[in-house]
Order: C-alpha cells, then structure tokens, then sequence
C-alpha cells in the first residue's frame, strides 16, 4: 500500500502520479486543479482522491458533502479508479471504491 506524508497534500498526489504513470489524459485534472483544491482553503482538511488513467476527481469529506454519493457515482461512471485518502498530513492508498465508500460514510 502506497502512502506518502508531509505537510503539501499536492506534492503527495503529484508523487504517487508520477510514480505510476497517470493520469495518462486529462493531466491539467493533477496539475491545475488538484493542485489550486490543494492550495486552497482546504488543505489540511481531509479528502479523498481518485487517480486514473483519464484523469482525477477530489472529493471533500465532512458533514453534509454527501461524499459517499460521489465515490459511487465515480465507481458507476469510471473504470480503473485507484483511491486514496488524505488526512491532514498523509496519503493513504485505499484498497478499493467500497473502502473509499466506507471513508466517506465515516464523515457524514
């Protein structure tokens, strides 16, 4: 399982990216606004994050952002999404989009 810490949740998704390869299209999804949600207002709180090979999707975890409904709808629309969670100051691979699920209903 794939983790990296620190205090830039950017430089982490940008790291496990890079170290494989995606996303392969759609990469302004990483560098622009992944990295604006990053730098923004919001970068310490937690997220969960989805990289794949046509891009990314960030989804906010707290109460009332209804984030369960976003990773399931991610899963019924996407193939091939690789989840992670950020917790304020680590990435922590998930094992799949149920785990990420389950994530999300923990924040409701």
């Amino acid at each position: 399982m794939m983790t990296q810490s620190g205090k830039n949740p950017y430089a982490a998704l940008k790291s496990v990216a890079d170290a494989l390869d995606l996303p392969r299209h759609y990469r302004t999804d990483l560098t622009k606004h992944d990295r604006a949600y990053c730098e923004g207002r919001w970068m310490y709180k937690p997220f969960l994050w989805a990289l794949y090979e046509c891009g990314t999707h960030v989804v906010e975890l707290g109460p009332g952002m209804g984030a369960a409904s976003y990773v399931r709808m991610f899963e019924r629309t996407f193939t091939g999404l690789r989840w992670y969670r950020w917790d304020g100051s680590t990435l922590y691979e998930l094992v799949n989009g149920r785990r990420a699920e389950a994530v999300a209903e923990d924040y409701r």
